[in-house]
């Protein structure tokens, strides 16, 4: 049984009761009222407190998409500077390897032109042995 309910039987018999009088009734209704009016005044208090309880949790809600799309932002971010750190360093690398590489072209060139000549020369040489051998024959 609530309170109200409570007071509305003391007040039943009160209004039964032919001892009390018209002031003591009304001051029991006053008291009632004052009651009540706590109770109401209570009541707003909670569902002001519950409103503004929403109303955080609601801008809370607006801002999450905010707060998800940052992360992701930065996120984003941080690995494109992850690829290009990576990038560069490849690229740094590649040079690297090119510079090697035409060395190594240079050096195979030189040596394909030491075995040429070193191929010239001992046809050369061949051809001069073959020609003092003729010579020797002949002579």
């Amino acid at each position: 049984m609530s309170v109200l309910d409570k007071e509305n039987l003391v007040l039943g018999e009160v209004t039964r009761n032919t001892l009390f009088s018209i002031k003591e009734k009304l001051n029991m209704f006053e008291e009632q009222g004052s009651k009540m009016l706590d109770a109401t005044e209570s009541s707003l208090t909670q569902v002001s407190k519950f409103k503004e309880e929403i109303e955080a949790f609601n801008a809370t809600l607006k801002q999450r998409p905010h707060l998800i799309h940052r992360q992701a932002t930065n996120d984003c971010e941080d690995k494109e500077e992850q690829i290009n750190k990576h990038l560069t360093h490849q690229k740094v690398e590649n040079g690297r390897m090119n510079k090697e590489l035409d060395q190594l072209k240079d050096e195979h060139t030189a040596l394909y032109q030491t075995v040429h000549q070193c191929q010239k020369k001992l046809k050369e040489l061949e051809s001069r042995i073959g020609l003092s051998m003729l010579a020797n024959k002949t002579l």
